[in-house]
């Protein structure tokens, strides 16, 4: 048996979506760090109540704006890029199997696209059931991506 190229490059990949997660997460931590820092220093230098407040704000907002509002937007994107990865995935691995499906001109049903097509596809021509913990996930996970995505178009 030899070496599953695809297999590689999959654990690969996902391992670098990993990385990526981490990078952003230190970056978003020292961003944080600047920001607390740049407010004590200017702080120091503040003479008044009233001026020490209006920097106060200033600093509040952007605070929030980094703690909140860029990983809330970074994690969208990433939920969205990766499903699309897992979905490219699975239907790569069903172009790979070289099988056929029959599909009847009678049915009522649309022709299933994406993942869904890949769980047929797998079904009617290798006879291979996607556990149904796994697919529930997935199903969920794709609601969760189509919200998302339509909110950002």
């Amino acid at each position: 048996m030899g070496i599953n190229i695809d297999l590689l490059l999959v654990k690969w990949e996902f391992e670098t979506m990993t990385n990526y997660l981490d990078l952003v997460a230190e970056a978003i931590d020292q961003r944080l760090d600047d920001i607390e820092e740049r407010y004590n220093e200017i702080v120091a230098d503040t003479a008044n109540e009233f001026e020490e407040s209006m920097i106060s704000d200033r600093f509040i907002d952007e605070f929030f704006q980094v703690r909140k509002d860029y990983p809330s937007l970074l994690l969208t994107s990433f939920i969205i890029a990766w499903y699309s990865f897992v979905e490219q995935q699975l239907i790569r691995f069903c172009q790979n199997l070289e099988h056929t499906i029959a599909i009847s001109a009678e049915e009522k049903t649309n022709v299933d696209k994406g993942v869904r097509f890949a769980r047929r596809f797998l079904e009617e021509s290798a006879n291979y059931v996607v556990d149904n913990n796994h697919w529930q996930e997935l199903v969920r996970i794709g609601k969760l991506r189509n919200v998302l995505y339509c909110t950002w178009s």
